[in-house]
């Protein structure tokens, strides 16, 4: 996903960077971001709902880059809330 930073400064590594992953489940969500932790990626923010309809995950790469894990039927809404250009589906229902 590619936006402008909040803080309004010029994008860069880790500021205005963050790729957005679509699940199939909660459950696959919940593995990645276990995997990430163990791969020594930073919590940005555990898995669970957000704003009581949303769940997801944010985490941190080595290179300082924000992930979110998302399942993929809330992917539309995200993008025209967020304004993205895109957001790649890694569940297995796109396989």
């Amino acid at each position: 996903m590619l936006i402008k930073p909040n803080e309004g400064n010029e994008a860069s590594v880790g500021d205005g960077v963050m790729v957005a992953l679509a699940l199939a489940t909660t459950a696959e969500i919940n593995v990645l971001h276990a995997k990430a932790m163990r791969l020594g990626g930073t919590d940005e923010g555990s898995p669970g709902y957000r704003e009581e309809t949303f769940y997801r995950t944010y985490f941190r790469g080595p290179d300082g880059n924000e992930v979110c894990l998302q399942p993929r039927w809330v992917v539309r809404p995200f993008r025209a809330r967020f304004k993205c250009r895109a957001v790649i589906d890694i569940s297995r229902q796109s396989r």
